[in-house]
């Protein structure tokens, strides 16, 4: 099971050499009253078919965009060898550190796993320059300098 925070307009890395491979950019700071999505993903390694509980959580500070959810309890059947991903949008209202209740597993009322938490979530008006990876178009839009894009765009 895991759980990534991630930009919807922005999801992706790509891998220099092979465009074709990517990864899920994880958010580092989050913006206030921009979407963000969580995604949950869960994997059945097992020879059976499963059945679960998913517990899902907004993060702390934060409100619900699509379903106006903030807990969801959902049930899954997971067949062998089988993966499912689950997705929620939410965002905050105002800066500050807030904290998550991580994605959660039950199985039969008990508790199976969680995803691997993060530290609290940092929230901010505005992004700070230089607190920042330059890995994408996006990156540098969001925290470059006028120089930094123009070299970005010589460069790649």
């Amino acid at each position: 099971m895991s759980q990534k925070f991630f930009d919807p307009q922005d999801k992706y890395k790509y891998d220099e050499q092979e465009p074709e491979l990517k990864t899920v950019k994880q958010v580092e700071e989050f913006l206030i009253d921009k979407i963000y999505c969580s995604e949950i993903t869960i994997t059945n390694t097992s020879e059976n078919t499963i059945k679960l509980k998913l517990i899902s959580q907004i993060p702390e500070g934060s409100l619900p965009v699509a379903n106006l959810e903030e807990l969801k309890l959902e049930d899954l059947e997971l067949s062998s060898m089988s993966t499912q991903i689950r997705q929620f949008k939410f965002y905050f209202p105002r800066s500050g550190l807030f904290d998550y209740y991580p994605a959660t597993i039950m199985s039969r009322n008990l508790f199976v796993c969680h995803a691997p938490k993060k530290p609290l979530l940092r929230v901010v008006e505005k992004f700070l320059r230089g607190n920042k990876q330059m890995e994408s178009l996006q990156d540098i839009l969001n925290y470059g300098t006028k120089d930094m894009i123009i070299n970005f765009m010589k460069e790649k």
